[in-house]
């Protein structure tokens, strides 16, 4: 699943990253007891520039 293409679901909190925006997935994130689910890095672009790199949980 890594390098794939992914558009967030919802906003991302403390981020600029917001529902819509387009990302690629850079890491996976295993099942942790400090998360409760496991997840995702995605680095997010805005006009082909890095915005955010973020953690976001899988739905």
């Amino acid at each position: 699943m890594l390098f794939h293409w992914a558009i967030l679901q919802r906003d991302v909190p403390e981020s600029a990253a917001v529902t819509g925006d387009r990302g690629v997935i850079v890491d996976e994130l295993p099942f942790s007891q400090a998360l409760q689910e496991s997840g995702y890095t995605i680095e997010v672009f805005q006009q082909g520039k890095t915005l955010d790199v973020v953690a976001a949980q899988t739905q």
